[in-house]
């Protein structure tokens, strides 16, 4: 299985270009993988929620038919006087399929591994995914640290029966490498292993490119 992931973050997208855009893509490309070889996942803004699950139940294509809806982060707390979070309670109610966590801009403004476990726990709570992110700084690459601050990240979040369900591998660049994750191996990080993906993919604001 290969993924496509697109977080759309706080960018005003036409949802009626963007799935037009979509499907003249993916007709043009002859390489392009069946609709049961990929898994397509938008993380998008929630008060899109709404068009975009009618646009996927209408669509006559057989891959974008197939989009997983996504939010972007969710709440490390079940329910309370959290002004502006949304928990994974509401997700589940509104049919959010699952939400990305420990992305880098939010770990910079204060997520620790903490806050990020307990977002997943919560997630896990209602029975929804995750996608969850890592990925070291250029000082801690530069110190040669990546191995066990990568490790850290895993080994602090793999614990009570929660594990990533997809796991994002940021570079330096600001690019994410998706992965299907299988638990921890000693030949990935200096301890135990997660599977690649076949391919990788990168996504741009309104489309997907796909790196052979």
């Amino acid at each position: 299985m290969k993924y496509l992931i697109a977080n759309w973050k706080m960018n005003s997208v036409d949802i009626n270009v963007w799935e037009q855009e979509f499907v003249n893509l993916v007709s043009s490309q002859n390489n392009f993988p069946k609709s049961d070889e990929v898994r397509l996942i938008v993380c998008l803004n929630l008060y899109d929620y709404t068009v975009f699950s009618e646009k996927i139940k209408n669509s006559k294509n057989e891959i974008f038919n197939k989009i997983s809806l996504f939010t972007q982060d969710v709440s490390q707390y079940d329910e309370g006087a959290f002004t502006g979070q949304i928990s994974s309670k509401f997700l589940k109610k509104v049919g959010v399929e699952g939400s990305i966590i420990g992305h880098s801009e939010l770990r910079e403004n204060g997520d620790t591994e903490n806050i990020v476990f307990k977002k997943g726990f919560r997630l896990n709570e209602q029975g929804l995914s995750n996608i969850f992110c890592i990925g070291e700084g250029l000082e801690i690459l530069e110190n040669n640290k990546k191995k066990p601050f990568l490790l850290n990240q895993l080994q602090t979040f793999c614990k009570d029966n929660i594990s990533p369900r997809l796991l994002a591998l940021r570079k330096l660049n600001h690019d994410y490498s998706i992965y299907s994750f299988t638990g921890i191996d000693r030949h990935f990080l200096g301890s135990n292993n997660f599977t690649a993906t076949r391919k990788r993919c990168r996504h741009r604001f309104r489309l997907w490119r796909w790196e052979q």
